[in-house]
């Protein structure tokens, strides 16, 4: 039974790439043309539109400057210095001329804006202002009230020989003349042009009647919100500009180019064409495309189902040879035909080939192999449960020496904090010692400023009981002399007398004084002795302190070294502890590894023998 074709298959899948490149690449192909001739044409319909109306304006403007020449070459003549003395002659050039010519009629108008054979002011007419300014000018086109028919007025100035404008001469045209001017400007089948003036009225275009109503669709557009974007443009026309532009009317996308006709006048012309007509070689190309890509996608698909199909067969006859090795049969022969192929194929099937070959040589030695695995697992597993339970008694040994560490270095470490507080209080007490023996030098300093005051204030007391005694000699003197006076000595002797007391108590204070200091320097004298028999001693107990603060500091270092000491031992023993533990679990895994290996060994011996083996390789 052939399998149906589904999206399954490598047939199917090869058909669907094929197609869907194909679709991509006509479809990428018909879009980059598309766009390619789309852009093209684009620019080239821009650049014609322009050119076309470009020489449009030329014409037009041709057409203009052409009627002004005439004009001119008649006010050349000599005879319209004096129009009035020429009138006759006058008039009748411009009967003739006007029909050589094609105009309606060719009229003298006087400074004052009077036709003077048609009795009509024209003052008011802008044409006419311009041309009685010097200027050359022609009107928008003017509808007759009286027969609805259209004029169109082209006015040059008359000048008399001093330069000074007298008159004017007005030509009058049929208003359709500027339609027929760029009637023939075309483009694509419907593309037609038209022209406005300075305020946006048309004044030329393929249909009359609209020049006839005076159509303003700049005026229009605010009312009707559908035409703003022609408005837009011609609002740029009455500014002067030049280009192109699009803008939908009546539902309908066109092109609009433009350009100034100059001239003297204030219009513009227009060409518009729709974009579905200058678009439709365009279209053409992508229907032709189109079609070509369909006719592609059908021959693909044939292509695919042929060629799809020439690849799939040794494919399928690839996933047999596939099918038998899942299943475990190496018994199968390659055909041929496959074997004798030159591409990846040929290349596949040559490799299920080496494969099956292989596979039966190679499994044959994986079950002999697997035997030996397995009694030398069985041998592994012995050897490593008696290595275990060795491991086992060794690690616990370990753990009881460690505990013992453990206690002798919580007692050293305790012993070394012992050691560091007693440092600290020998440091504390050395230092309290050394404060005490510079105290008993600045009193030993002190004492012996006192001696030296109190050796100092008995100088001062024997300078004072030197007085004393001068004082009562004079005393004694003035007594003396007192006496010598009689009685005008008393008075005298009394104060002698006085001052022989006064001496008196002096010396007896000046020796009760120089008694106490001299038994206060007998005390300092004393205390100083002490003193330094004091710092001395106190000398010593620095001395001893220091040398006990120094031993203490040394049992501290050497407590705190041994506590690193056994620390490290611990932390040796704990790793031997840990690395003995650990080759016990190594131990017991490899002995668990062992028994998991024989086990595995047997069931890949179970497994092997689920292959099909030749015989030549099973003998």
């Amino acid at each position: 039974m052939k399998k149906k074709i589904g999206l399954k298959t490598i047939k199917s899948k090869m058909i669907c790439y094929f197609v869907a490149m194909v679709l991509i690449v006509c479809g990428g192909l018909a879009a980059i043309s598309y766009a390619i001739a789309s852009n093209a044409l684009s620019e080239s319909v821009e650049d014609s539109m322009q050119l076309l109306v470009k020489q449009g304006a030329s014409t037009v403007r041709a057409r203009i400057e052409n009627y002004y020449q005439q004009l001119e070459g008649l006010v050349s003549n000599s005879l319209f210095q004096d129009y009035n003395a020429n009138k006759a002659q006058i008039e009748d050039i411009l009967v003739r001329k006007a029909k050589e010519w094609g105009y309606k009629e060719i009229f003298y108008v006087n400074a004052s804006g009077i036709a003077v054979n048609r009795n009509i002011n024209v003052s008011a007419r802008e044409y006419f202002q311009k041309a009685v300014s010097g200027k050359n000018s022609i009107s928008d086109p003017m509808i007759s009230k009286a027969d609805n028919s259209m004029a169109v007025f082209v006015a040059v100035p008359i000048k008399n020989s001093a330069g000074a404008v007298t008159g004017v001469l007005v030509s009058n045209l049929d208003g359709n003349d500027l339609s027929s001017m760029i009637a023939d400007l075309k483009f694509a089948k419907t593309g037609r042009a038209f022209m406005i003036n300075g305020s946006g009225t048309i004044v030329a275009h393929y249909n009359k009647d609209t020049v006839l109503a005076q159509e303003n669709n700049i005026e229009l557009s605010k009312n009707d919100k559908n035409l703003a974007e022609l408005a837009a443009l011609m609002t740029k026309m009455t500014k002067g500009e030049k280009g192109i532009g699009q803008y939908y009317y009546k539902g309908m996308l066109k092109y609009l180019s433009y350009d100034q006709v100059g001239a003297g006048t204030s219009w513009s012309i227009a060409l518009a064409a729709p974009k579905d007509e200058v678009f439709e070689s365009v279209y053409t190309l992508a229907k032709l495309m189109a079609i070509a890509s369909g006719v592609l996608v059908i021959l693909s698909v044939l292509g695919a189902v042929f060629i799809s199909g020439t690849i799939s067969r040794p494919i399928r006859r690839a996933v047999g040879y596939a099918d038998k090795l899942a299943e475990g049969d190496l018994t199968f022969a390659v055909d041929e035909k496959d074997l004798k192929g030159k591409d990846e194929l040929g290349v596949l099937a040559r490799s299920f080939k080496k494969i099956a070959d292989n596979m039966n040589e190679v499994m044959f030695s994986i079950s002999n192999a697997a035997e030996q695995v397995s009694s030398g697992a069985r041998q592994i597993a012995d050897s490593s449960m008696s290595l275990s339970q060795g491991a086992t008694e060794q690690a616990s040994s370990l753990e009881q020496l460690s505990a013992s560490i453990e206690e002798i270095s919580v007692q050293t470490s305790q012993n070394a904090g012992h050691a560091q507080n007693a440092d600290k209080i020998a440091a504390e007490a050395c230092k309290n010692a050394n404060n005490g023996s510079k105290r008993m030098e600045d009193l030993l300093g002190a004492m012996s400023d006192i001696n030296a005051s109190s050796n100092s204030i008995s100088r001062i007391i024997r300078v004072i009981d030197d007085i004393a005694f001068q004082t009562n000699i004079l005393a004694l003197n003035a007594a003396v002399e007192a006496a010598r006076a009689g009685q005008y000595g008393k008075g005298f002797a009394v104060v002698a007398e006085e001052v022989r007391n006064l001496a008196a108590r002096s010396a007896n204070a000046a020796k009760e004084t120089t008694a106490l200091i001299e038994g206060s320097m007998v005390n300092v004298e004393n205390g100083a002795k002490i003193a330094q028999e004091t710092a001395e001693a106190l000398k010593s107990i620095v001395a001893g302190i220091e040398d006990v603060a120094r031993l203490v500091k040394d049992i501290a270092t050497a407590s705190n070294e041994q506590a690193t000491g056994i620390s490290q031992v611990t932390l040796g023993i704990s790793q031997v502890s840990t690395v003995v533990q650990a080759n016990s679990a190594v131990s017991e895994e490899s002995a668990a590894s062992s028994e998991e290996m024989s086990a595995q060994a047997r069931l890949l011996n179970e497994q092997i023998q689920m292959f099909r083996l030749r015989e030549s390789c099973v003998r």
